[in-house]
């Protein structure tokens, strides 16, 4: 039922156990707003819900990825006209804001893992949206930049945070001084992305191959997986250690390893239904 359900900015596809997750506003170039990041939020958090789902891939419709934030939603987010003091236009202003900045954290908290095919520009906040999910892919014409710089501003939903740990802190620091494109081959050198794909239609059936290899595994094992590096992100070793240690006392006994060994013996492939 969740495919059929019609969005405004996006549009939802399911293959089998992947959910692909479509920007689809090209006319736009799929530029973002408050409301496209809520229908986000909602999209990612009903996928979450969803049994069926193990994998979800993002990718756009049109000439590039997204423009990022949209100017007109930068003028709806003034608080000048606002009556009262200074202070109190700024906590309307940061309320705001926190609404905006909470579904890319939903993303980025998302048990499942999650996948972006990032075909031509991605602006803005586009770099926030991608440094919140897993995987990474490009094609070879892609470009990312942290454009909120030259246009005056501090990036603020999620890239300051998150980018430093995917690229390291020299090129980030080059990326959001200077507001200018990193191309695909540096992103891809640094590590940003996994891999570059010569055209958009490669990018997209590589990605498609990707995420049916992740979603052939045991949900409550890459799950459980995901979550685990999420908790060593700030954990040391050896708290890391004794928290796997935990995990797997108390969720190794699962269906889906008896239906692996189970599938070994028949030598066919497991059919996993557990879930975390």
């Amino acid at each position: 039922e969740m495919a059929e359900q019609t969005y405004k900015f996006f549009r939802v596809e399911i293959n089998g156990n992947v959910a692909e997750v479509i920007f689809n506003t090209p006319k736009k170039l799929n530029a973002l707003s408050v409301a496209w990041a809520l229908e986000m939020q909602q999209i990612v958090q009903k996928l979450e819900a969803d049994d069926s789902i193990f994998c979800i891939l993002f990718w756009a419709e049109g000439k590039i990825f997204t423009a990022g934030l949209d100017l007109n939603e930068m003028l709806a987010l003034s608080t000048e006209k606002l009556p009262g003091s200074k202070a109190a236009k700024s906590l309307v202003f940061w309320k705001l804001l926190k609404s905006f900045q909470q579904p890319f954290t939903t993303l980025d908290e998302c048990k499942k893992p999650v996948v972006v095919a990032v075909h031509s520009k991605c602006i803005g906040g586009g770099v926030d949206f991608i440094s919140a999910c897993d995987i990474r892919l490009c094609t070879k014409d892609a470009s990312f930049s942290v454009k909120e710089t030259q246009i005056g501003m501090v990036a603020d939903l999620g890239t300051i945070p998150r980018m430093t740990k995917i690229v390291g802190k020299g090129l980030y620091k080059e990326m959001i001084y200077t507001g200018e494109p990193l191309e695909s081959s540096r992103a891809h050198q640094f590590g940003l992305v996994n891999e570059v794909y010569e055209d958009k239609e490669a990018m997209l059936a590589a990605a498609r191959i990707l995420c049916a290899k992740i979603a052939a595994n045991s949900p409550l094992a890459v799950q459980g997986a995901k979550h685990i590096l999420k908790y060593a992100e700030d954990h040391n070793i050896s708290d890391t250690l004794a928290y796997i240690g935990l995990w797997n006392t108390s969720f190794l006994e699962s269906e889906d390893l008896m239906e692996s060994v189970v599938a070994f013996m028949q030598k066919r492939k497991p059919i996993y239904r557990n879930k975390l």
